[in-house]
Order: structure tokens, then C-alpha cells, then sequence
């Protein structure tokens, strides 16, 4: 796969030496690459790598050529040494003598490869090589994709087990040498998995990278073109249930692990994927109690990086979830006499006229101290997510149930909002529009998720800035396990390369680029924190 982007070269990785790579990929393969640097106008400040490091900074135009040699299995180079009108000639007569696409691949600690294909000889990427075109087109290396199709092939909706899924990751990571736990439950007969892998030094300031297995529901979800368990590669998107949320992070993880050497980590690197994001931060609640019995001689890292979809944003703070359910009882009966029963649907529709009165009041005081991290809704939101009630359009209905959410800001009290909705609809008079009959109206117990207020500063936000490119961070409307990772010390930042508008979305994608780029993220990251250096 492959996407246009403007690349940075200064995330780049240890492919094979050239020698492997050739015999590899048995194509036509040189060693050469002009560029041009953003600070520097067109038409000026080619540069060409050969041996050694690729420049920091971001390219702007590639000048490149296919090799005069073409189909030729072998190697080219244009030295160091040449001079750069040799460089320019040989790059000029180089292009154009046959219809190649033409690639260029990064290499950590040896020369800058260009790869050319033909149409008769398609070009393949070795895994762990970071592809570039002319039109800055990068590949998602062959492992990458594989790790996203195979968890999105497997249907970990929350309301299922995922321990399928965590058995994919766990046994990818313990192949890698890191030490898997498995934190297992049984939730009213299905078995969930969290996985707990971990590497490094018993050393402190160690680093957590987390996300979810599981996804939202998708059959009956009315939108879908494509087979939602099926990794789909479409111009620029890779669609599939879970690619944004997020299971395309967690593959990116396991691509990541694959490339640095863990013997090289000065500080602990723990991954935790959980179950039972997607209903409460569920797994996470479970998880946390127990984790740091689950790293062994490893202190419990106090950071933690939640890859949740933010389109490379960074965010420090969230606001939390809370859960219930709305019962309206009635009296049933048959349908041509109304005024003998309650219909309980239409006494669930009174109480949602009352929760919007309650929603309305909320959105006209907003608290100021968070416009600048929730400028579009600096106030607790309301959803109503599901109802259910009746059984036949000949009976009246006898119960009706409604599920509510709000999400309240980070540090106020997540139940005030609950008490509002409590004493609004106990004023609600509970009479069917069709008889002067009562019914009731009842607020179940709320389940309370909390959100996050991470303080500033902390070295994985500068890391992540420094990588991305950023300059500031955000807030974000949506829950994350941060919340239930708080409960224990652990200060979370949420940053991945999903997109929050295809989360829960029929025919949710992301990004080619944004999925390809993540593992040279992750790289970079555990970098700069924990000393991390490629294979």
C-alpha cells in the first residue's frame, strides 16, 4: 500500500543492507536520490544521498530516475564523491528509459535505495523498509498490513469475546521476547482478554503504550458498503471495522516491536491492549487494580501514550462517560382501547422531551476554564443511544427502556448532571397521551467513566511533539481507558492516527498514509524516552 505524503526523514528505520535487499528484491535497484528541502526554493538545493544518514527535516520534491539498467537485478551507485552536475546528468539520462513507478527506501545506517517496478515485475516492499515515491507515495510495509487484516478480521464487538484477537497480539509479542501476561475474565459468560507485554530494565520512567481490541457493533449498522471484517485498500483509505478505532494503532505496535532491539531499551516499555473499551473502559477498570503485579521486576510506568484516534493530535485531557437507563412501565392491553392501559412508549417520549429541556440548560452556562480544550461543547453532552419497547403494533405497550449518555467535564462532579435529569423527571407527569391512567418514569444507577486532565509538560508530551511536528495540545469530547488509568498514577496523553469522525462509522477507514506512518511514530518515540534503536 502505498499513500501520498510529504515525508520526514528524520523517523527513519534499519532496513536489510543492500546486499539483502537485492537479493530480495531482484529488480531494478540504484542508489541514488535528489532532493529538495522546504526552506529551499524550486530549482534549487538538490542534494544527493548516497552512503550515510538521510538528512532531518521534510522533503518537498524528489528528483529521482529510473536506472538506465532496467530489469537489471543488480545495484547502482552514483558515489559520494561525484560532483553535482555529474549527479544531475546521470539523474537526467537515468529518467524516463523505461515506465517504471519509481520508489525510494530509507535505510538507518547504510545508503538511500530507489526501487524501480515495471508493470511486468511489480515491486514488492521488504518488510521494515519505509517506501517513498516521487509523489512522496509511502508503503505500509507487508507485515503491517498483515497484523491490521488479521485483527480486523476478527469480530471483537464488545459484546463477543476478543480473546482471539488478544491471542493474535500476545503471540506476536512473546515470539518478539517480551514477557505476556493475559488478564482474563468471564462477563456474564464471555470471555474477555487484556494482553500485558512487557521489556526492559527494572529501571524507573518507563513508558506505557496502550489501546483496545474490541469495536463497536456493526451488524445492523445501516451504511456499510464493504465487508466490515474485511481489510479493504481503496486509493488513499484502508476501511475495515476498527482501522480508526483502533485496531490500526495496535497493529502499528506490533510493527514497531518488530523493529527495534530490545536489548538497546534503558527504561521499561509495557504494552497493554484491553478488553471492554467500547462499554465503560470496562477491561481497563479490571486491568488496573492488578497491573503492576503484572510486569514482574518492572516498576509500573507512570506515563502512558493511548493511541486512540486524534488524527496525530495531541491530547492531554477528556471528558468522562456516564451511563443510564431511562424505565417507563405502563399497563398493557389491546390497542383499540387505549384509554384502558399506559402506553409506556409514549411516557418514555415525555421523558425525553425532559431530558432535552435538562441537555438545553447545560449548553446555554458552558464553563470557560475548558473552551480553549473543548471549544465546540465547553459543557456536558448528551446521547440517546438505544431504546426498546412493545412488543406488537396491536398491543399497547407495556415497558420501554432508553439508554442515555452524557460526558461530563474532566474534574467536575460526573454526577450532576444525573442529579439535574433525576429531579427534572420526577416532575414529569407519567400519563399516556391516549388515557388519563398513570404510569412510572425511573432513572437506573449510573455507571460513571472518568475522564482525564493530564498536567503539561511531561517528557512523553515533548517527545511526541518533537516527532509530530506540534506545537500545542488538545482536548478531546471522547472517553479513553486514561480515566481508569489515573485511578492507579498513571498520567495518559491520547494521540493516534485514526480519525474521530470514522470512529463507529459505517465503512470506517483511515488514512493509507496515517496508518503507514505510525510505526516510525512509535519508533521515534520510544526513541527519544526509553533509548530504544532499531534491529
Amino acid at each position: 500500500m502505498a499513500h501520498e505524503h510529504e515525508a520526514d526523514l528524520g523517523v527513519h528505520q534499519r532496513v536489510e543492507d543492500r546486499d539483502r535487499c537485492a537479493a530480495r528484491e531482484p529488480e531494478d535497484v540504484v542508489h541514488a536520490l535528489a532532493l529538495e528541502r522546504l526552506d529551499e526554493p524550486f530549482g534549487s538545493g538538490r542534494e544527493l544521498l548516497g552512503h550515510g544518514h538521510p538528512p532531518h527535516g521534510r522533503v518537498r520534491r524528489i528528483w529521482a530516475g529510473s536506472s538506465p539498467l532496467a530489469h537489471a537485478p543488480r545495484l547502482r551507485t552514483v558515489p559520494n564523491r561525484a560532483t553535482a552536475s555529474q549527479r544531475d546528468a546521470w539523474l537526467d539520462a537515468s529518467a524516463g528509459k523505461a515506465p517504471f513507478e519509481r520508489r525510494i527506501c530509507v535505510q538507518r545506517n547504510g545508503p538511500v535505495v530507489l526501487s524501480a517496478r515495471s508493470s511486468r515485475n511489480p515491486w514488492r516492499c521488504p518488510q521494515g523498509i519505509l517506501g517513498i515515491s516521487a509523489r512522496y507515495d509511502r508503503a505500509v510495509d507487508s507485515y503491517l498490513e498483515h497484523a491490521a487484516a488479521k485483527l480486523v478480521a476478527l469480530d471483537t464487538v464488545s459484546a463477543h469475546s476478543d480473546e482471539a484477537a488478544a491471542a493474535f497480539v500476545a503471540d506476536e509479542l512473546d515470539g518478539l521476547g517480551f514477557r505476556v501476561a493475559l488478564h482474563a475474565d468471564l462477563v456474564d459468560g464471555v470471555r474477555k482478554v487484556s494482553v500485558v507485554a512487557s521489556a526492559g530494565p527494572p529501571e524507573p520512567d518507563g513508558l506505557l503504550v496502550s489501546g483496545h481490541l474490541d469495536v463497536v457493533p456493526f451488524a445492523g449498522q445501516p451504511g456499510w458498503t464493504r465487508e466490515p471484517l474485511r481489510l479493504a485498500v481503496e486509493g488513499d483509505r484502508v476501511y475495515g471495522r476498527g482501522t480508526s478505532d483502533m485496531k490500526g494503532f495496535v497493529a502499528a505496535c506490533l510493527a514497531a516491536a518488530r523493529r527495534f532491539d530490545r536489548a538497546t531499551l534503558a527504561r521499561p516499555l509495557v504494552f497493554a491492549f484491553t478488553c471492554d473499551e467500547e462499554i465503560g473502559c470496562a477491561g481497563a477498570a479490571r486491568l488496573a487494580p492488578v497491573l503492576a503485579s503484572l510486569l514482574g521486576d518492572l516498576p509500573l510506568p507512570r506515563l502512558c501514550w493511548i493511541g486512540e484516534p486524534t488524527d496525530w493530535r495531541v491530547v492531554r485531557a477528556h471528558k468522562g462517560i456516564v451511563q443510564c437507563d431511562v424505565h417507563a412501565r405502563g399497563r398493557g392491553g389491546h390497542s383499540s382501547v387505549p384509554e384502558a392501559g399506559v402506553n409506556a412508549i409514549a411516557l418514555a417520549g415525555r421523558a425525553l422531551v425532559a431530558i432535552g429541556e435538562v441537555q438545553a440548560r447545560f449548553r446555554e452556562r458552558p464553563d470557560d476554564a475548558w473552551r480553549d480544550l473543548f471549544p465546540e461543547a465547553p459543557y456536558p453532552t448528551f446521547n440517546f443511544g438505544t431504546i426498546a419497547g412493545g412488543t406488537a403494533g396491536n398491543v399497547i405497550a407495556e415497558s420501554c427502556a432508553v439508554r442515555l449518555t452524557y460526558r461530563p467535564l474532566p474534574g467536575a462532579d460526573p454526577l450532576a448532571p444525573y442529579e439535574a435529569l433525576r429531579a427534572r423527571l420526577a416532575r414529569v407527569e407519567p400519563v399516556d397521551f391516549g388515557s388519563a391512567l398513570r404510569g412510572e418514569i425511573a432513572l437506573g444507577a449510573p455507571l460513571v467513566v472518568p475522564g482525564l486532565d493530564t498536567p503539561r509538560g511531561s517528557a512523553l508530551e515533548k517527545a511526541l511533539l518533537e516527532v509530530l511536528g506540534a506545537e500545542d495540545v488538545g482536548g478531546a469530547p471522547f472517553c479513553t481507558d486514561g480515566g481508569r488509568l489515573a485511578a492507579i498514577g498513571v498520567r495518559s496523553l491520547v494521540c493516534g492516527p485514526g480519525e474521530l469522525a470514522q470512529a463507529h462509522q459505517p465503512d470506517e477507514s483511515i488514512g493509507r498514509e496515517a496508518l503507514a506512518r505510525t510505526p516510525d511514530v512509535i519508533l521515534a518515540v520510544l526513541g527519544r524516552l526509553l533509548g530504544a534503536a532499531a534491529r
